[in-house]
């Protein structure tokens, strides 16, 4: 894993307001086991359980605007798309060409966000 860290704020709580209570998450599956559709098809509700559960403590504290997090799974990065049992977006979109400096699979840095380094940015 690498040591970088950025040397600026990308809490999730910035893209949470940013996106008025949802997130748009990307599955980066940096293995070589196979997914079967069935299996993949529950990490969105398994998703949101988590949030859900999370965000049950912030409800009503210092203001938190959100009594619910919607999270939807829009893409899946690989690096090869034949580990996973589908090959249409019925599930999110299939990446297989990006890449961090580790070489562990990514979305393409256009879905991020924050990478200019502004609290607002949708880039």
């Amino acid at each position: 894993m690498s040591k970088y860290v950025p040397s600026f704020n990308n809490f999730i709580f910035d893209q949470l307001v940013t996106n008025k209570g949802s997130l748009n998450y990307c599955v980066r599956w940096d293995s070589t086991d196979k997914l079967s559709k069935a299996d993949a098809s529950k990490f969105e509700a398994m998703l949101n359980r988590q949030f859900k559960a999370w965000n049950k403590w912030l409800i009503g504290y210092d203001c938190w605007p959100y009594e619910e997090i919607d999270v939807k799974i829009v893409g899946w990065a690989t690096k090869d798309a034949s580990l996973f049992e589908w090959s249409d977006d019925s599930l999110g979109t299939i990446y297989t060409s990006d890449k961090d400096d580790d070489g562990i699979p990514k979305c393409p840095d256009a879905c991020y966000k924050h990478q200019d380094q502004s609290k607002s940015s949708d880039t």
